[in-house]
């Protein structure tokens, strides 16, 4: 077993930011109500490693480290997930970072985003991520840190290919819509083509595609924000009846069940624990058209899941923060 460091910190560097908790080693042994506030919290930039690669990787973690003023991680003890993370190779990468910044390797866990809210859960779970993106990963035991070689998983692709029920294909799928109607394929008493205008303070839907295409070219990452920023805007269209607006969200709360349908069957389960993490779960009405329907979706396929909030910023099963479970299911019991 490690020797007890003197600090913990705990990473999840996603797409669209990098969200850090950084503290005394003594603070993760504590209950969840006294420790996460008396933890630093601070945001990042974007950690995708896909799209950063090892220099960026570097200066992120660099950043942090001049940030809460560490000279060295050698008194440190970590777990870091990275999106775009999962390979092997870019697990070693990123170990390789750390530790020429002084990490210790028998007390720093590397692992991808996905693979961290496993290691939040303490034992066999399911977690399924919704954000700007979307994943659904589970293991039968619990994690260890070469997690990403062992977990099920479903979707987690990219934006490119998949992501589907994530706020930037719920985005996406609102121009696309729109996009649609204003080329007059087809016409509807949607009200999603006037509130796309406003939302992006444009006068066509046309001239929102030319403003995303050029944020692409210069922020993939502010891009796709950009993109999933309007998910909320569709979830508050199809709570009204929108017709498109509600298309979407049922193409969206389809998606997800397949994922989890997808997980709990190569698992075995029937009755999984699926902890729910992401933007599109912290929405007012994800119950309604998301949750709700999932659960009579998967209840048809003989799936009876039990969701739950993990690190939705509510007193979950799992810590308020999946960062400070992580890290206390890993850490809290050195000497």
């Amino acid at each position: 077993m490690a020797q007890s460091s003197k600090y913990v910190l705990g990473v999840d560097a996603g797409g669209t930011g990098t969200k850090v908790l950084f503290g005394s080693h003594a603070l993760i042994k504590q209950k969840q109500e006294i420790a996460l506030p008396q933890l630093s919290q601070a945001t990042f930039a974007p950690g995708n490693y896909f799209q950063i690669g090892v220099t960026g990787a570097q200066a992120l973690i660099v950043s942090i480290m001049q940030y809460f003023k560490l000279t060295s991680l050698k008194d440190v003890s970590c777990i870091a997930g990275f999106a775009g993370g999962s390979g092997r190779q870019a697990r070693r990468e990123l170990s390789g970072i750390l530790e020429t910044l002084g990490a210790r390797k028998d007390r720093t866990i590397v692992v991808s985003d996905a693979g961290m809210l496993l290691h939040a859960f303490g034992g066999p779970g399911i977690a399924l991520i919704a954000g700007t993106g979307s994943i659904c990963v589970g293991t039968n035991k619990k994690a260890t840190n070469d997690i990403d070689d062992k977990m099920f998983r479903a979707g987690g692709h990219g934006y490119l290919f998949a992501d589907e029920g994530s706020g930037y294909y719920i985005g996406k799928r609102a121009i696309n819509e729109a996009l649609q109607i204003e080329d007059g394929i087809y016409s509807s008493q949607s009200s999603i083509v006037q509130k796309l205008k406003e939302f992006y303070k444009k006068e066509k839907i046309i001239d929102i595609s030319y403003y995303l295409y050029n944020l692409k070219e210069q922020d993939t990452g502010a891009y796709k924000a950009k993109v999933a920023d309007f998910a909320k805007e569709v979830g508050e269209l199809a709570l009204n009846d929108d017709p498109i607006a509600k298309k979407i969200m049922k193409e969206s709360s389809d998606a997800l069940s397949g994922y989890v349908r997808a997980v709990a069957n190569r698992m075995g389960l029937t009755n999984p624990r699926v902890g729910l993490h992401g933007g599109i779960f912290k929405q007012n009405d994800s119950q309604i058209l998301i949750t709700g329907p999932m659960q009579q979706i998967l209840a048809a396929a003989g799936i009876r899941p039990k969701f739950f909030p993990l690190g939705l910023g509510t007193n979950s099963p799992a810590d308020v923060h999946p960062l400070l479970a992580a890290l206390r299911n890993n850490f809290s019991t050195q000497l």
